[in-house]
């Protein structure tokens, strides 16, 4: 997995970070891109990220999710539901941030209940994770040797918030891309890059 910023394709502006992967297609696999960065998002509503996969990928089983490393033990929290990408267009990836004490609402999951909700003052780390979602043995795709594209990452306050957010690009600094790979299906728990069970 390597990446850079590109002018292939862009959401907003002129550039977005390109990650170049090689996903076999016969096992679950991800890649993922992180901007380590302290951030409140108390005041914030949703976050979200565009993706795009060129026409030639296998869309109908790449799809992405959002994780946010969180709180000073700094807690794995991902989107329990990834959001299949369409091939050769921008998918927008969005998940609403917890500020309801109920998990039952939450989009997010993590080992302990209301991670999210406990800790949205404290984001250490945005991540973006492409996955394949290959399952053996009746969901087997091509193997992929190409690109994926992020762009647009953004967060969004709620009614009344003030003042409109900045923009987070996982390219204006240097971004990290890591690849993750498992041998079970995506209905086993999910993995890190590090291999950890989510």
């Amino acid at each position: 997995v390597s990446s850079e910023v590109s002018t292939d394709v862009a959401s907003s502006g002129t550039h977005s970070l390109k990650v170049d992967n090689d996903f076999p297609g016969n096992v679950w696999t991800a890649a993922l891109v992180d901007k380590e960065k302290d951030h409140d998002f108390s005041q914030y509503d949703t976050i979200s990220a565009d993706v795009y996969i060129p026409r030639n990928a296998p869309g109908d089983l790449l799809q992405a999710r959002l994780i946010l490393t969180v709180g000073d033990g700094w807690l794995f929290t991902e989107m329990k539901n990834p959001v299949p990408l369409e091939r050769g267009q921008w998918t927008t990836v969005t998940a609403k941030l917890d500020h309801a004490e109920d998990p039952n609402t939450s989009m997010w999951k993590g080992r302990k209940e209301k991670q999210l909700y406990l800790h949205v003052n404290k984001i250490k780390k945005i991540a973006v994770r492409v996955e394949y979602n290959a399952a053996p043995p009746t969901r087997i795709g091509p193997r992929y040797q190409g690109p994926f594209y992020v762009d647009n990452v953004v967060v969004k306050p709620g009614p009344g918030n003030f003042p409109a957010p900045p923009a987070v690009n996982p390219y204006t600094q240097p971004a990290t891309a890591a690849a993750a790979a498992s041998p079970a299906p995506a209905a086993a728990p999910a993995v890190t890059a590090a291999g950890e069970p989510a």
